[in-house]
């Protein structure tokens, strides 16, 4: 299984996203369940935001090696999951990959009756990084049977 998370430039919330599921499957020695990320805008020779890095780091999550990615049909049709984290995302992705409609989800929204969008940290100090982490580490901690369910199948 291919599970993607995807948010505006690859660079805050979807590395942090990839890196807390990452974690868990590690601590859990689950093999079976890949997790990428990527962008839907990603600038040219942007990097990992360092506010990310280190709050991570401080949640024992390392993503200093990410390097931001723009989405591509290839990883769409890769996927068996998307997470996007606000509405944007989903509809840049279907007006780009219909064949992905199955697969998009809202984080929040997924197998919730949870709505909304995982704000963007960019521009704001490192304690709106650290409650971001901490929102991306709930939903994915939420997610997680249903993606180990998934993976069954």
């Amino acid at each position: 299984m291919v599970v993607y998370f995807v948010c505006t430039a690859n660079s805050c919330r979807s590395p942090m996203a990839e890196g807390i599921l990452k974690s868990i499957l590690q601590k859990k020695n689950i093999k079976s369940i890949q997790v990428k990320s990527c962008g839907v805008m990603v600038p040219a020779g942007i990097g990992v935001s360092a506010n990310s890095v280190e709050i991570a780091a401080e949640h024992g999550v390392d993503i200093s090696g990410h390097v931001p990615a723009q989405i591509t049909e290839q990883m769409a049709e890769e996927a068996d999951l998307i997470f996007v984290m606000e509405f944007v995302h989903k509809a840049l992705i279907l007006s780009r990959f219909p064949f992905a409609k199955e697969k998009v989800f809202l984080l929040k929204e997924y197998k919730s009756d949870l709505r909304g969008e995982i704000a963007d940290p960019v521009g704001f100090d490192k304690q709106v990084y650290e409650n971001i982490f901490l929102e991306l580490s709930r939903q994915i901690s939420r997610i997680f049977p249903y993606l180990v369910e998934e993976n069954k199948k």
